[in-house]
């Protein structure tokens, strides 16, 4: 199975993909991750961490490159990928998974986040999370809402217990099949 995951920053993508990849077999690739590797990769030379710093999203050319070297044959998690209908069909996906939270529910997150990690992200900031969430809701939710209409979003309610949400996922998924 071909999985997209999409939800606001903070919402528990990388949690629910990380549960999914044990439970399912699946190869998870982060387009975050993938980004901060090659970063650390090019050093100080690269101006993409100020591009993603100011809570920008990084060029199609660049993640698409990233992914497409990463991208198992078999079943996958697309963690941040596709951020823009530009990118949709670009890799194939059978099914969305959308975690839905409120903004402030993501920002105490990210606040959270931030305390707790030994190394901040460059895009956990108040201004760059704002950003972040300006762009996700102009760029990134017209393609869950064309998932959508295809009848290929799966939608659960990530305001509840890490555990909750990854059954209810894993249950909506494995009716998909």
């Amino acid at each position: 199975m071909k999985v997209a995951v999409f939800g606001l920053p903070a919402s528990g993508k990388g949690t629910l993909c990380a549960r999914l990849k044990e439970k399912m077999n699946l190869t998870h690739i982060s387009s975050g991750d993938l980004l901060r590797e090659y970063m650390s990769e090019m050093g100080s030379s690269c101006s993409l961490g100020k591009t993603l710093g100011n809570g920008n999203f990084a060029g199609d050319e660049l993640i698409i490159h990233l992914i497409r070297n990463a991208l198992p044959s078999d079943g996958y998690l697309l963690d941040g990928f596709p951020r823009r209908i530009s990118q949709k069909g670009v890799f194939p996906v059978d099914v969305a998974v959308f975690i839905r939270i409120e903004v402030d529910t993501a920002v105490e997150r990210m606040r959270d986040r931030a305390e707790k990690e030994e190394v901040v992200r460059s895009d956990d900031n108040t201004d760059a999370f704002r950003q972040r969430i300006k762009n996700y809701n102009e760029l990134t939710m017209p393609v869950i809402e064309a998932f959508r209409a295809e009848n290929r979003l799966i939608e659960v309610d990530g305001e509840r217990e890490k555990d909750e949400v990854v059954a209810d996922a894993m249950g909506q998924l494995e009716s998909m099949k």
